[in-house]
């Protein structure tokens, strides 16, 4: 396999895929399976936006869920139209979530978890640091 520049790289995902009936049957699932779990998604999505916001301005109505269920429906749907290249989807999901879950959550969990300083203690805030680093350098070389 030649070596390529990262720019010649495409990642168009299903375009190795053979031409046949059952690979578009199983096309067709996925595409299902993305539309049922969509509400399943965006539920969590949503409470925690509220519950952002009534700690900011403590508010009970259907205004305020409907305005947040708009915005994240009209901002996926952009999203969904304007990304080309679902590779760079998958590079964002997984620069956040896996240095989210790798370094981030773990650190702050011991950190919270132990209040005497120690030098596990130490290095659990190391590793918060380290992680509130690598997240956004990962992101901005994702785009450059």
């Amino acid at each position: 396999m030649p070596i390529r520049n990262r720019k010649e790289t495409r990642t168009k995902f299903g375009e190795d895929y053979p031409q046949n009936a059952v690979v578009a049957f199983t096309s067709l699932l996925y595409s299902m399976l993305a539309v049922f779990s969509y509400p399943l998604q965006i539920h969590p999505s949503r409470a925690s936006a509220l519950a952002l916001m009534n700690l900011v301005r403590p508010s009970e109505g259907a205004h305020r869920w409907a305005a947040v269920t708009l915005l994240e429906l009209v901002g996926s749907l952009l999203i969904a139209i304007t990304v080309m290249d679902l590779g760079k989807i998958l590079g964002v999901v997984g620069a956040t979530g896996s240095t989210m879950v790798s370094y981030i959550l773990p650190g702050i969990v011991y950190v919270q978890t132990f209040r005497d300083f120690h030098l596990r203690r130490s290095l659990a805030l190391g590793q918060l640091i380290l992680g509130c680093i690598i997240m956004p350098v990962c992101l901005v070389l994702l785009f450059l």
